[in-house]
């Protein structure tokens, strides 16, 4: 606790809460809303609903324990490890569902990742990776054709899936029938190698970006498996990072990473230059408990708020 007061006492950049915005290189980002409850927080009037128009049918739909996330412009998906099972919102059918995955798993789904007309899940429990159709219809396990300790994050890239083995230190690409493309990693603290690495992202240039967690930094190769930059390292001022945890990357090419301990989101240039930074220790709007992961669609920017059991959405807009 005495280092996130620390940490944040030295970046001495205004924090995001409601209805304020962090200015800094002409990048805004701004809160928009909370979602805790879909069932009824999508219920009019609140602002949620007012946003999007969504509908839930789901009796039980409340956050328990949300973790990964991923989103498109039409849709939201959120692992949540607490009730073993997937929250899917889809802002074009006005819709809420519920995936439930107790029947068909063991341990309890850590992060998503959308395919086309499908969703992959990864879990605490298996060497495989589950995929769903919309509907939460299982459609097969994919295995990877290499020894797995434990999958956390995903993410897909057309035709690949890319997924972090945690305890192995390492990172696989495979293609959707688990034929292994390339390996990353290996423990160390060298460039190339991991120190239980959790997410990762792939960006439209075709970067992977891996959160090498226990190494307290970003890694970035190209789509060979091929090491680039490394982005962060421990400390407690600005452009280090303590827990990294979720990452993504927005349309102009800005780096957002999730801390788990310091409790924000962290935003870079492309070169890996800090830029600024939102959130703060807390449970009032625009403040994180432990947040896990980040999604970004379009100029909307979804947090996983973990241990506040909820969803934050912020909005991205820019200067002239």
């Amino acid at each position: 606790m005495v280092k996130k007061i620390l940490y944040l006492f030295l970046l001495s950049i205004p924090v995001i809460l409601l209805n304020q915005t962090v200015h800094r290189d002409k990048l805004e980002v701004s809160f928009l809303l909370q979602l805790q409850d879909p069932k009824n927080d999508l219920s009019e009037p609140n602002l949620w609903s007012k946003l999007f128009g969504l509908v839930s049918h789901n009796p039980n739909p409340a956050f328990i324990t949300p973790q990964g996330i991923d989103a498109t412009r039409d849709l939201l998906a959120v692992a949540d490890a607490g009730a073993r099972g997937v929250h899917l919102l889809n802002f074009k059918t006005h819709k809420y569902n519920f995936i439930n995955l107790s029947s068909d798993i063991t341990g309890t789904p850590i992060d998503v990742a959308f395919v086309k007309n499908t969703l992959l899940v990864s879990t605490s429990g298996d060497t495989g990776i589950y995929e769903y159709d919309l509907k939460g219809r299982l459609v097969r396990s994919i295995q990877p054709q290499l020894g797995i300790k434990r999958i956390s994050g995903i993410d897909y890239f057309d035709p690949y899936i890319f997924l972090t083995d945690t305890p192995a230190h390492t990172v696989l690409c495979m293609d959707l029938t688990g034929k292994v493309i390339f390996k990353i990693g290996g423990r160390g603290s060298t460039e190339g190698t991991l120190n239980f690495p959790t997410f990762l992202y792939v960006s439209a240039t075709g970067e992977l970006y891996i959160t090498d967690t226990m190494n307290f930094r970003v890694q970035v190769f190209d789509l060979k498996g091929n090491w680039k930059r490394t982005i962060g390292g421990r400390g407690i001022t600005q452009g280090t990072l303590n827990r990294p945890k979720g990452i993504s990357v927005d349309g102009s090419g800005n780096l957002y990473i999730v801390d788990n301990s310091f409790d924000n989101v962290q935003i870079f240039s492309s070169e890996g230059k800090f830029k600024q930074y939102f959130g703060s220790t807390g449970s009032k709007p625009g403040q994180f408990e432990m947040p896990t992961d980040i999604a970004i669609a379009g100029k909307k920017i979804y947090v996983s708020d973990t241990m506040n059991k909820r969803i934050q959405v912020f909005e991205i807009s820019y200067g002239n």
